[in-house]
């Protein structure tokens, strides 16, 4: 996985997540009252690693190393190991402006990566003769950016959490659609978005979607859902955990 090509190059993520599963479990139970500090340290020397990879040019080892994800990976543990802080936190205030918050938040996440590559920021092979503050730009507020992803944590927590339209939104059927074939759609779209097979880089826009959809729908109900019934047979019963914080479906907690 750890390749250039257009088709595949996509899936090195699945190693880093394969590591992060691998290696978090142990940390979580052996290190119990460690496990917040590690995880900050881990973000401080993944962001200041990324720069300095980045500012001598080493972009195989900048863009590929675990380095690229691992602050996402801790923002996520900490979002957990706090979740109840933060939802608490997120629940105070207007409940519309939070709403409209979260929108904001949900754009700008989306937007800030797209907006830093068009500056030639975010893909670290550009930066020629430029100082540290063009890395650092690059590693706030980049595809990996400590910012989108902290933007990401808070839009998680609040579509849980806020009963206002921002909750209906990112809970309606179309939502959770696209969440259910997310991992699919992963997987299938640089098939579609990069002139890999003959003739579809000329195909509209609507065309490629469409295409990712079916291609994402066939592999969720014949290969991942299958898997995931059949996973099913060896699990435990679940955990009990505190709800306090968590709206059910219909906006009670």
């Amino acid at each position: 996985m750890f390749t250039d090509r257009v088709l595949t190059g996509h899936l090195w993520s699945l190693s880093v997540e394969e590591m992060f599963y691998l290696l978090w479990p142990f940390v979580f139970v052996y290190f119990k009252n460690l496990r917040v500090k590690i995880a900050i340290v881990v973000i401080i020397v993944a962001f200041f690693v990324r720069i300095i990879l980045s500012k001598f040019h080493v972009q195989v080892l900048a863009e590929l190393l675990i380095s690229q994800r691992a602050d996402a990976l801790m923002i996520g543990c900490l979002t957990a190991i706090f979740y109840d802080l933060f939802a608490d936190w997120i629940k105070c205030g207007r409940s519309n402006l939070k709403a409209m918050f979260s929108f904001v938040a949900l754009g700008l996440s989306l937007a800030l990566p797209s907006i830093i590559e068009q500056l030639n920021l975010s893909h670290f092979y550009y930066f020629v003769n430029t100082h540290y503050i063009i890395a650092v730009l690059g590693s706030l507020f980049g595809e990996t950016g400590l910012v989108s992803d902290l933007l990401i944590a808070y839009v998680m927590v609040a579509s849980i959490n806020i009963k206002n339209y921002f909750y209906y939104f990112m809970n309606s059927s179309f939502m959770n659609y696209i969440g259910k074939l997310s991992y699919s759609i992963y997987l299938w779209q640089s098939l579609f978005i990069f002139p890999i097979l003959p003739g579809v880089s000329s195909w509209p826009v609507y065309a490629k979607l469409l295409a990712i959809l079916t291609a994402a729908n066939f592999t969720y109900y014949f290969v991942e859902r299958p898997a995931l019934k059949f996973k099913e047979r060896f699990e435990g019963p679940e955990p009990v955990r505190n709800k306090k914080n968590v709206l059910s479906p219909n906006g009670t907690t």
